[in-house]
């Protein structure tokens, strides 16, 4: 097994959709990314104040928007996965994922990042809602934009607009968006348990 053979990308999201939710997320009210410690507790902006990307979490009417496209790119997945590796589906009832998270618009301006870093996600459970980040689910909404690169265990994956990322949410796979040098990178994240 390869690492990247669990990488996937979808091209699901049409043209269209990308434009009119840009429009829309230009806008709506951001916050500052935050980060959080190994207990999931937040921590703030890192010190380097190149990484305060902008976050806005979706409402359900906002997301539904997106999840016909997270699911089509899902099934994609999927098939992908147990064809390298029928082993791996035990039966026609396997199940990767049962539910989806809130998703979240990262918004990147001229000179913001996103550090090295991996999915140890605490804050999309609640209390009620209860599980593990099983895949890490990334949308791009542009591709208009210069830098803002993204890596997966060191390895660039070449994203455009429409592209759903897909890829395990654990230690394995390290990723990073590398600083935007011109334009506004628009993205979504969910993940999968």
């Amino acid at each position: 097994m390869k690492a990247l053979d669990f990488v996937g990308i979808y091209n699901t999201i049409p043209e269209e959709t990308c434009k009119g939710l840009i429009k829309y997320f230009k806008k709506v009210k951001y916050t500052y990314h935050q980060w959080q410690d190994i207990d999931g507790k937040g921590i703030g902006s890192r010190k380097n104040k190149k990484e305060e990307l902008k976050n806005y979490m979706m409402n359900s009417n906002e997301q539904n928007t997106l999840v016909p496209f997270m699911t089509k790119a899902f099934s994609k997945y999927r098939h992908d996965v147990f064809s390298l590796y029928p082993h791996l589906h035990l039966n026609n009832t396997q199940q990767i994922i049962n539910k989806m998270s809130r998703f979240r618009v990262n918004k990147y301006d001229k000179n913001t990042n996103m550090a090295l870093h991996v999915d140890n996600i605490h804050d999309i459970f609640d209390g009620k809602e209860k599980g593990v980040p099983i895949l890490s689910i990334v949308g791009l909404l542009n591709d208009n934009f210069k830098g803002g690169e993204f890596y997966v265990c060191n390895q660039k994956i070449n994203l455009k607009r429409g592209d759903v990322l897909i890829f395990p949410s654990n230690f394995i796979y390290p990723h990073e968006v590398k600083s935007i040098t011109k334009g506004t990178r628009y993205s979504f994240i969910t993940w999968g348990y």
